[in-house]
């Protein structure tokens, strides 16, 4: 793939705008033409995902791009495909097809277009290393105070739930840790006004996906000590 910048136009671009608009970065609207809104799209992109936020769409972004892409099980409009051809190759129904891409003109469809062919997707499930709590570790004894969970992004939340139970007692923690966090936000404190001395606790990590549903981290557990 050739690098792409504001000015740059063509199929590629489409592909870009195509994915990007998948992952729900908003790039704008679809012509294949690299304007502010496909580079605000990819700086978004990129910082998302630890990358250079510049704007630019070079080997890094485009190969991070394309892993996802394949992860989704995307695929990318080739001359003459049709949604009948795609429907039969991938032996889904044209009424699955176009529920899976909601919005797109099946009659307008462009080369370097990127559409879903399923809900499956290989990043999201339990066992991905990039959905996982990463500190406290399993087992952790901790001084009394607030507690700082943290985990890594999981690939399409939409948003998290957190749920935190005293073992001692099996009471959940209700005051502002079961709830909804945004997608951006991968940390929380436990205070020391919800923590007991000597008590053990649970807490697991929900993430809301659009493609999947619910899905889970394994279970982390602490004990907090004087």
């Amino acid at each position: 793939m050739r690098i792409l910048r504001i000015g740059s136009t063509g199929e590629d671009v489409v592909k870009l705008q195509s994915a990007l608009t998948i992952f729900k970065y908003q790039p704008g609207k679809i012509d294949g033409i690299f304007g502010l809104k496909t580079a605000s799209a990819v700086i978004k992109f990129q910082n998302d995902y630890g990358f250079v936020p510049d704007g630019i769409v070079g080997p890094v972004t485009w190969g991070y791009l394309q892993e996802l892409i394949d992860a989704h099980n995307i695929y990318i409009i080739k001359p003459g495909d049709t949604f009948y051809k795609l429907a039969l190759a991938h032996n889904i129904s044209l009424i699955e097809l176009t529920s899976l891409n909601p919005g797109l003109n099946p009659n307008k469809l462009m080369i370097g277009q990127t559409i879903k062919l399923t809900l499956t997707s290989k990043l999201l499930n339990t066992t991905d290393p990039s959905f996982r709590i990463t500190s406290p570790n399993d087992g952790s004894i901790l001084p009394f105070g607030d507690v700082k969970i943290t985990w890594t992004y999981a690939p399409e939340a939409v948003e998290y739930m957190i749920i935190v139970t005293d073992l001692e007692n099996y009471l959940t923690l209700t005051n502002g840790y079961e709830i909804d966090l945004l997608p951006s936000v991968n940390s929380f404190l436990l205070t020391t006004d919800h923590l007991i001395r000597g008590h053990q606790y649970n807490v697991m990590i929900y993430a809301d996906t659009i493609s999947r549903g619910i899905l889970k981290t394994d279970p982390i557990q602490f004990t907090v000590t004087d």
